[in-house]
């Protein structure tokens, strides 16, 4: 049956079933150099903000009223988007990248946060899995109140290069991004002795989690989301 691993470092070692005969070194060879290739024509892509399938009003997408008309919808949506990976002429099937968004009721109740979700899954080109075996690669969570916050409004939800270049963070680096409002117990929790710059209560913040759970913070703009006090790379 095929399935969805939640795991970003599913191809950082390239875990195979055991119990099915391994891969050649060909194969594994030839699987991680599809998924780099794959991996660098989407971050190129959303960093650009160019993506052929993306939705009008992404980071949202229109919806039908089923009056005639359509309007801004905040619902789950997904879109997918073909990517081919050929190399010196060489002809390759086309992979899909599945792009999904889940509302806040939505990952409420299938992942237990409400938070604004994005997601990427790829094919896991693993001989050993079934065909239509994915996995996630790319996740970033916008918290409500930064949704309802003035930069939520003013720019997140009007601007798709925000969210593009988030997941394009994430999908590089392979961090979870989680852009939230700091308050005093999270700015405490995430800062360190050497860091140069600290968040103010307020202060909008990206926060990237990695497969062992540490966090770091990546960004700090203020509370309205006009300047960055702090950039730094994962």
């Amino acid at each position: 049956m095929p399935s969805v691993f939640d795991s970003q470092s599913y191809y950082t070692n390239l875990r195979f079933n055991s119990g099915a005969r391994p891969p050649t070194t060909r194969q594994v060879a030839d699987n991680r150099d599809t998924l780099i290739r794959m991996r660098c024509i989407l971050k190129n892509q959303l960093n650009q903000a160019q993506l052929p399938n993306m939705p009008a009003g992404f980071p949202f997408h229109y919806s039908a009223s089923g009056y005639g008309s359509h309007y801004l919808s905040e619902g789950p949506y997904e879109f997918r988007q073909e990517i081919r990976s050929s190399t010196h002429g060489d002809y390759t099937p086309a992979q899909i990248a599945i792009f999904s968004f889940m509302d806040p009721t939505t990952s409420l109740h299938t992942r237990g946060c409400d938070k604004y979700v994005w997601r990427i899954s790829l094919p896991t080109c693993d001989p050993n899995q079934h065909p239509d075996s994915r996995v996630v690669m790319a996740e970033v969570q916008v918290d409500v109140s930064v949704m309802q916050s003035q930069y939520g409004l003013q720019y997140l939800r009007k601007d798709p290069r925000i969210i593009c270049k988030a997941l394009a963070t994430s999908l590089e680096h392979g961090l979870k991004i989680t852009i939230a409002i700091a308050d005093y117990k999270l700015a405490n929790a995430l800062t360190g002795p050497g860091m140069k710059c600290l968040p103010s209560a307020g202060d909008i913040i990206y926060i990237g989690t990695n497969t062992d759970c540490q966090q770091q913070i990546l960004n700090i703009l203020d509370g309205r989301g006009y300047w960055a006090k702090f950039s730094a790379c994962p």
